[in-house]
Protein backbone atom coordinates (compact mmCIF):
# COMPACT_ATOMS: atom_id res chain seq x y z
CA UNK A 1 0.00 0.00 0.00
CA UNK A 2 1.61 3.37 -1.04
CA UNK A 3 0.19 6.90 -0.98
CA UNK A 4 2.19 9.33 -2.56
CA UNK A 5 4.68 11.53 -0.72
CA UNK A 6 2.61 10.24 2.54
CA UNK A 7 3.31 6.31 3.73
CA UNK A 8 4.08 2.79 2.52
CA UNK A 9 3.61 -0.02 4.22
CA UNK A 10 4.59 -3.62 2.87
CA UNK A 11 3.65 -7.47 4.15
CA UNK A 12 5.14 -10.59 3.68
CA UNK A 13 4.84 -12.43 0.20
CA UNK A 14 3.32 -15.37 1.46
CA UNK A 15 4.25 -16.99 -2.17
CA UNK A 16 8.28 -16.09 -1.38
CA UNK A 17 10.63 -19.07 -1.59
CA UNK A 18 12.10 -19.14 1.22
CA UNK A 19 9.06 -17.26 3.81
CA UNK A 20 9.53 -19.53 6.69
CA UNK A 21 13.11 -17.78 6.99
CA UNK A 22 11.45 -14.37 6.76
CA UNK A 23 10.59 -12.72 10.21
CA UNK A 24 9.50 -9.85 9.88
CA UNK A 25 5.66 -9.78 8.74
CA UNK A 26 5.09 -6.17 7.86
CA UNK A 27 6.81 -3.29 7.46
CA UNK A 28 5.02 0.33 7.88
CA UNK A 29 6.45 3.41 6.89
CA UNK A 30 3.91 6.16 8.49
CA UNK A 31 5.25 9.21 7.27
CA UNK A 32 7.35 9.67 4.36
CA UNK A 33 9.57 13.02 5.66
CA UNK A 34 11.96 14.77 3.39
CA UNK A 35 13.24 16.42 6.67
CA UNK A 36 16.52 14.53 8.35
CA UNK A 37 15.87 15.97 11.72
CA UNK A 38 12.56 16.11 11.55
CA UNK A 39 13.02 12.27 11.16
CA UNK A 40 15.40 11.94 13.99
CA UNK A 41 13.60 13.60 16.48
CA UNK A 42 10.52 11.09 15.58
CA UNK A 43 13.10 8.67 16.25
CA UNK A 44 14.32 9.46 19.25
CA UNK A 45 10.02 9.56 19.88
CA UNK A 46 9.85 5.95 19.72
CA UNK A 47 7.97 6.47 16.51
CA UNK A 48 10.78 4.84 13.74
CA UNK A 49 12.80 1.59 14.52
CA UNK A 50 14.95 2.72 12.09
CA UNK A 51 16.35 5.92 9.53
CA UNK A 52 18.37 4.89 7.45
CA UNK A 53 20.88 7.90 6.82
CA UNK A 54 21.88 10.43 9.55
CA UNK A 55 23.63 14.11 8.15
CA UNK A 56 26.88 14.93 9.80
CA UNK A 57 24.64 17.68 11.79
CA UNK A 58 23.24 14.64 13.75
CA UNK A 59 25.60 12.05 13.86
CA UNK A 60 27.33 13.64 17.64
CA UNK A 61 23.93 13.37 18.96
CA UNK A 62 23.26 10.23 17.71
CA UNK A 63 26.03 8.73 19.67
CA UNK A 64 25.44 10.71 22.47
CA UNK A 65 21.83 8.88 22.65
CA UNK A 66 23.92 5.91 22.23
CA UNK A 67 21.72 4.98 18.86
CA UNK A 68 22.78 1.58 17.38
CA UNK A 69 24.44 3.05 13.93
CA UNK A 70 25.48 0.51 10.78
CA UNK A 71 27.64 1.73 8.58
CA UNK A 72 26.87 -0.08 4.82
CA UNK A 73 27.51 0.56 0.93
CA UNK A 74 24.75 1.10 -1.30
CA UNK A 75 26.65 1.74 -4.48
CA UNK A 76 25.04 5.12 -5.11
CA UNK A 77 26.70 7.79 -6.96
CA UNK A 78 26.42 11.54 -7.37
CA UNK A 79 27.74 13.40 -10.40
CA UNK A 80 27.35 16.44 -12.45
CA UNK A 81 25.75 15.69 -15.81
CA UNK A 82 26.68 17.85 -18.46
CA UNK A 83 25.04 18.33 -21.54
CA UNK A 84 26.64 17.47 -24.63
CA UNK A 85 24.24 18.34 -27.60
CA UNK A 86 24.14 21.93 -26.45
CA UNK A 87 26.74 24.22 -28.01
CA UNK A 88 29.10 25.29 -25.03
CA UNK A 89 28.59 22.21 -22.52
CA UNK A 90 29.07 20.22 -25.99
CA UNK A 91 33.12 21.18 -25.89
CA UNK A 92 35.22 18.73 -24.77
CA UNK A 93 37.69 21.13 -23.22
CA UNK A 94 34.94 22.64 -21.39
CA UNK A 95 34.02 19.55 -19.67
CA UNK A 96 37.55 18.51 -18.99
CA UNK A 97 38.09 22.29 -17.07
CA UNK A 98 34.73 21.40 -14.60
CA UNK A 99 36.38 18.03 -14.51
CA UNK A 100 40.01 18.35 -13.26
CA UNK A 101 38.45 21.74 -11.00
CA UNK A 102 36.34 19.75 -9.02
CA UNK A 103 37.65 19.13 -5.10
CA UNK A 104 36.02 16.05 -4.69
CA UNK A 105 37.64 15.30 -1.25
CA UNK A 106 36.30 19.22 0.15
CA UNK A 107 32.74 18.31 -1.06
CA UNK A 108 32.61 14.86 0.06
CA UNK A 109 34.13 15.79 4.10
CA UNK A 110 33.25 19.50 4.10
CA UNK A 111 30.02 19.94 2.28
CA UNK A 112 28.25 16.70 1.56
CA UNK A 113 29.71 15.14 5.02
CA UNK A 114 27.54 12.10 5.60
CA UNK A 115 29.83 9.78 7.33
CA UNK A 116 30.72 6.99 5.17
CA UNK A 117 30.70 8.97 1.95
CA UNK A 118 33.83 8.66 0.04
CA UNK A 119 35.09 10.79 -3.36
CA UNK A 120 34.60 9.10 -5.93
CA UNK A 121 36.91 8.79 -9.60
CA UNK A 122 34.40 6.96 -11.87
CA UNK A 123 30.90 5.66 -12.30
CA UNK A 124 31.38 2.13 -10.76
CA UNK A 125 31.66 1.87 -6.94
CA UNK A 126 35.50 0.15 -6.43
CA UNK A 127 34.50 -2.34 -4.16
CA UNK A 128 32.44 -4.18 -7.00
CA UNK A 129 34.16 -7.37 -7.98
CA UNK A 130 36.70 -7.55 -10.57
CA UNK A 131 37.80 -10.30 -12.47
CA UNK A 132 40.31 -11.57 -9.58
CA UNK A 133 40.52 -8.53 -7.04
CA UNK A 134 37.99 -5.72 -6.72
CA UNK A 135 37.07 -3.61 -9.27
CA UNK A 136 39.11 -0.55 -7.26
CA UNK A 137 42.33 -2.43 -6.90
CA UNK A 138 42.15 -4.03 -10.70
CA UNK A 139 41.18 -0.15 -12.30
CA UNK A 140 42.56 2.52 -10.13
CA UNK A 141 42.64 5.33 -12.37
CA UNK A 142 41.71 8.60 -11.34
CA UNK A 143 40.58 11.96 -12.62
CA UNK A 144 43.00 14.99 -11.67
CA UNK A 145 41.51 16.21 -8.54
CA UNK A 146 41.70 20.20 -8.10
CA UNK A 147 43.88 21.20 -10.32
CA UNK A 148 42.87 24.51 -11.13
CA UNK A 149 45.80 25.59 -13.12
CA UNK A 150 45.56 22.95 -15.31
CA UNK A 151 40.93 23.25 -15.56
CA UNK A 152 41.80 26.96 -16.80
CA UNK A 153 44.12 25.83 -19.29
CA UNK A 154 40.88 23.73 -20.85
CA UNK A 155 38.87 26.53 -20.62
CA UNK A 156 41.24 28.96 -23.00
CA UNK A 157 41.03 26.12 -25.18
CA UNK A 158 37.11 26.26 -25.03
CA UNK A 159 36.60 29.64 -25.82
CA UNK A 160 38.67 29.61 -29.00
CA UNK A 161 36.88 26.48 -30.19
CA UNK A 162 34.30 28.07 -29.53
CA UNK A 163 35.31 31.32 -30.75
CA UNK A 164 33.73 33.34 -27.32
CA UNK A 165 34.97 35.96 -25.28
CA UNK A 166 33.46 35.18 -22.15
CA UNK A 167 31.44 32.09 -21.02
CA UNK A 168 27.49 32.87 -20.79
CA UNK A 169 25.52 31.90 -17.45
CA UNK A 170 24.68 28.19 -17.67
CA UNK A 171 21.99 26.47 -15.42
CA UNK A 172 22.44 23.39 -12.99
CA UNK A 173 19.02 21.51 -12.85
CA UNK A 174 18.79 19.58 -8.99
CA UNK A 175 15.94 18.12 -7.45
CA UNK A 176 14.03 20.52 -4.83
CA UNK A 177 15.51 19.07 -1.59
CA UNK A 178 17.42 20.33 0.96
CA UNK A 179 20.12 18.38 0.37
CA UNK A 180 20.67 19.25 -2.90
CA UNK A 181 20.12 22.64 -2.92
CA UNK A 182 22.94 23.20 -0.37
CA UNK A 183 25.23 20.95 -2.59
CA UNK A 184 24.57 23.09 -5.67
CA UNK A 185 25.14 26.22 -3.60
CA UNK A 186 28.56 25.04 -2.96
CA UNK A 187 29.00 24.13 -7.04
CA UNK A 188 27.93 27.50 -8.00
CA UNK A 189 30.10 28.90 -5.50
CA UNK A 190 33.26 27.25 -5.99
CA UNK A 191 32.63 27.72 -9.79
CA UNK A 192 32.48 31.16 -9.66
CA UNK A 193 35.29 31.35 -7.32
CA UNK A 194 37.99 29.15 -8.99
CA UNK A 195 37.48 29.44 -12.52
CA UNK A 196 35.26 32.21 -12.67
CA UNK A 197 31.81 30.64 -14.41
CA UNK A 198 28.72 32.30 -13.73
CA UNK A 199 26.05 29.40 -12.87
CA UNK A 200 22.05 29.65 -12.20
CA UNK A 201 20.40 26.75 -9.70
CA UNK A 202 17.22 25.08 -11.16
CA UNK A 203 15.69 23.13 -8.60
CA UNK A 204 12.52 21.20 -9.41
CA UNK A 205 10.42 18.33 -8.14
CA UNK A 206 12.00 14.75 -8.86
CA UNK A 207 9.86 14.22 -11.11
CA UNK A 208 10.33 16.90 -13.33
CA UNK A 209 13.83 16.80 -12.95
CA UNK A 210 13.96 13.17 -14.20
CA UNK A 211 11.85 14.24 -17.17
CA UNK A 212 13.86 17.34 -18.08
CA UNK A 213 16.97 15.06 -17.84
CA UNK A 214 15.16 12.40 -20.62
CA UNK A 215 14.06 15.77 -22.73
CA UNK A 216 17.99 16.71 -22.53
CA UNK A 217 16.23 20.09 -21.61
CA UNK A 218 19.52 21.04 -19.18
CA UNK A 219 22.69 22.56 -19.13
CA UNK A 220 24.03 20.44 -16.38
CA UNK A 221 21.94 18.57 -13.58
CA UNK A 222 23.00 16.89 -10.45
CA UNK A 223 22.11 13.48 -11.25
CA UNK A 224 22.69 9.93 -8.97
CA UNK A 225 22.92 6.19 -10.22
CA UNK A 226 22.82 3.65 -7.67
CA UNK A 227 23.34 -0.48 -8.46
Amino acid sequence: ERKHNASLRMTKNQDYWNKDNIWLNEINMPYLIRDMNSEFNMFKDGKYGLVWQLPKELLTEAQKSKAQIRKYSDGSVWYLQVNTTRKVTGNKNFRKALQVAMDREEFVNSIYGIPGTRPIYGIIPSYMPGVKKSYGEEYSVKFSDKKIKEAKQYLEKAKKELGLKEFPTLSILASDTDTSRRDMEYMQSYYKKTLGLNFTLDFQTFKVRLQRTTDKNFDIVYSGWGP
